[in-house]
């Protein structure tokens, strides 16, 4: 899929959007943020936080729905003719199904197909998908795909398993897990568990909302995992009695919340006795993250948005809820290639032609316009003062040769220090050996005020010790020092006297040099 896709994975505790450029070939990951629900007020509120300034940028938006809403079945049907799938699978699943099948959307994957075709049928509730649209739509946003949460994650790791062999994916979130079954070429089953890292550390005792006064140990947590993985080892002996599953097992990968508790991979290990190792989809195939996202980079939590970001509109590709009433109401047909479209386009340029001349006119005129309109609205953004524009550009220049002659100390009276000496002065004063970071620097009349952060409140009382010691500077005054909420380094504020020359012409806040 070429051009600019959006990634979006709604969880329990966060919503995860991984934004990407690029295609098939090859994708540049240009942002990635995770909102949390709970702070934020809700899913509504988190998606609208997340969409604050465009954040799909235009592009498509892929998502998806959790497992737990879905019901896995495979079908086995007699005939290949997609069609004929389409009619009889919702027959075929409504013995198995625990709701009315025509309240449930119904989607497959193949399995395998010659004659036959085994099926992995996924029925979801509707409510679920027109709650989905709903909340999207609210927020001026349409998902051109609905897959279903860790299946885009398989399908990367699909091309890292060797032939012979199946992968395990266990996508463990904070209250359940989903794990899915796939070998190098397809995915075989998906099973939904309601173990999650949260609750297997309740049932130890060693959650946040356990009761008990004693602490758990090893002992107790890994009976807790033992019982979680039996049930996914049951899941896969009822495979194989079945005759689905006869490749050997091979890697198991983590991913989710509840990936990063090291006891967990350890228990995996020691019971199957296969190597388990975290999945990171922006290691697979051609995927660019740049220094500041490789940094905010946690492939526990983001690897469902990036994998949904890469995963491709083709069918094979995964499931796609996407279709009839929850279809995107705005088309996206760079796919497909519109005969009409292509006539009216030769028609228009046999128009252009006759009136090249007057178009070429309009063209520059145009032109002429955007450039005096941003101009002004340069000028404007920069010189906020001024309310009458006559010739921007002559005022710019006036305007700037003004701020030089300040900025150079070339006052009216042309005595006492200038902006230069008291930038100089804090120079020389201040260590350089000193962790300092000067936000702000503002000269009202006498009264000079900085404005900065360090790494303690010891640094602050150095500098401002410091400036003391300049015969430039009196009454050198700490007005406030504070701990910045996030992190841990110091803000401050300091205040001080010229003791030196006529009073300086104020300044707007400045950068620090």
């Amino acid at each position: 899929m070429p051009g600019k896709i959006l990634g979006l994975d709604i969880g329990y505790e966060t919503i995860t959007a991984v934004h990407v450029t690029g295609s098939s070939a090859s994708y540049e990951v240009d942002d990635i943020r995770v909102i949390n629900i709970e702070k934020s007020g809700g899913v509504d509120s988190a998606l609208k936080k997340l969409f604050e300034g465009n954040t799909a940028g235009g592009g498509v938006c892929i998502t998806s729905l959790p497992a737990r809403y879905c019901c896995f079945r495979t079908v086995h049907l007699p005939f290949t003719g997609k069609k004929n799938i389409l009619q009889t699978i919702p027959y075929e699943l409504e013995p198995m199904l625990p709701y009315p099948v025509d309240d449930v959307t119904i989607d497959y994957l193949v399995i395998d197909q010659t004659d036959r075709s085994n099926l992995l049928a996924a029925a979801i509730p509707t409510a679920h998908l027109r709650n989905l649209v709903h909340i999207l739509r609210e927020n001026h946003h349409e998902a051109l795909i609905i897959d279903i949460d860790a299946v885009p994650i398989a399908l990367r790791l699909m091309h890292v398993i060797n032939p012979g062999e199946y992968g395990l994916l266990v996508d463990i979130d904070s209250q359940d897990t989903a794990c899915i079954i796939f070998t190098n070429e397809k995915i075989l089953h998906i099973r939904h568990y309601s173990y999650g890292g949260d609750t297997l550390r309740e049932a130890a005792g060693t959650g946040t909302g356990t009761t008990s006064s004693v602490p758990a140990t090893d002992i107790v947590y890994s009976k807790a995992c033992r019982k979680f993985l039996q049930d996914v080892d049951t899941t896969l002996n009822l495979l194989r009695l079945r005759g689905d599953l006869n490749e050997k097992l091979g890697p198991i990968y983590l991913t989710g919340s509840g990936a990063a508790d090291s006891l967990l991979k350890q228990e995996i290990e020691a019971f199957f006795s296969v190597p388990t190792e975290p999945a990171d989809v922006s290691t697979i195939g051609t995927i660019h993250l740049n220094g500041e996202i490789k940094r905010q980079w946690n492939p526990p939590v983001m690897n469902r948005a990036l994998a949904l970001a890469t995963r491709g509109i083709k069918k094979a590709a995964g499931f796609n809820y996407a279709a009839g009433e929850f279809e995107p109401q705005r088309k996206y047909d760079i796919f497909k290639k519109n005969i009409k479209s292509v006539a009216a386009v030769l028609i228009a340029i046999a128009v252009l032609m006759g009136i090249d001349i007057f178009m070429d006119y309009r063209h520059d005129r145009l032109y002429a316009d955007q450039l005096k309109s941003a101009i002004h609205t340069i000028f404007m953004e920069t010189m906020p003062g001024v309310t009458r524009v006559v010739d921007p550009v002559q005022q710019m220049k006036t305007s700037i040769d003004d701020m030089r002659k300040t900025s150079s100390g070339l006052s009216p009276a042309g005595s006492g220090p200038t902006v230069l000496d008291i930038l100089n002065a804090i120079s020389q004063q201040i260590p350089p050996f000193i962790d300092l970071l000067i936000n702000s620097f503002t000269i009202n009349g006498n009264i000079v005020e900085i404005k900065g952060e360090t790494d303690n409140f010891n640094t602050v009382d150095g500098v401002k010790n410091a400036l003391d010691k300049s015969t430039l500077f009196a009454n050198v005054k700490i007005s406030s020092a504070n701990l910045i909420k996030k992190g841990s380094r110091v803000g401050f504020d300091v205040r001080m006297d010229v003791s030196k020359g006529p009073p300086l012409v104020r300044t707007d806040p400045a950068p620090a040099p």
